[in-house]
């Protein structure tokens, strides 16, 4: 689904896709034993920096466009960050521009949308469309 969402909105013949997109895990200290999300007191120990972390990574990268796409158990923990955005119906929970004038994109995680029926396709392209509407106004 990067793929599809980097070659729709920052397109260049010139370099590949995966030169124009930084990927970020909301909690980095995942469990040792992958796939999965860190729980108990993994989780516990990186709840109160995960706003601050992600605030510092997007500003060190410049950061122009956040697509965020988690589950809605996670999302709670990046704090301030994105909570004056506008709601967005399901599968996405807001969009919008912050104080810093980025374009904020959050949703549900591409593993849950597929399970609600939006393929990576269907909803890539619902999410290039609001990241369109965000930057037209």
């Amino acid at each position: 689904m990067a793929r599809l969402l980097v070659e729709s909105l920052e397109p260049d013949p010139h370099l590949p896709w995966y030169a124009r997109w930084c990927w970020l895990n909301l909690f980095p200290c995942a469990p040792d034993n992958p796939p999965g999300n860190p729980g108990g007191t993994l989780r516990e120990a990186q709840d109160p920096f995960v706003g601050e972390l992600l605030a510092a990574e997007l500003d060190l990268l410049s950061a122009r466009r956040v697509i965020a796409l988690v589950g809605p158990f996670w999302w709670p923990a990046a704090g301030p960050l994105g909570r004056d955005l506008p709601e967005m119906p399901r599968p996405l929970y807001c969009a919008g521009r912050d104080d810093l004038g980025r374009t904020w994109v959050v949703g549900w995680h591409p593993t849950g949308a597929n399970y609600h029926g939006w393929s990576p396709t269907r909803y890539a392209q619902l999410i290039v469309d609001r990241i369109r509407a965000v930057e037209a106004d």
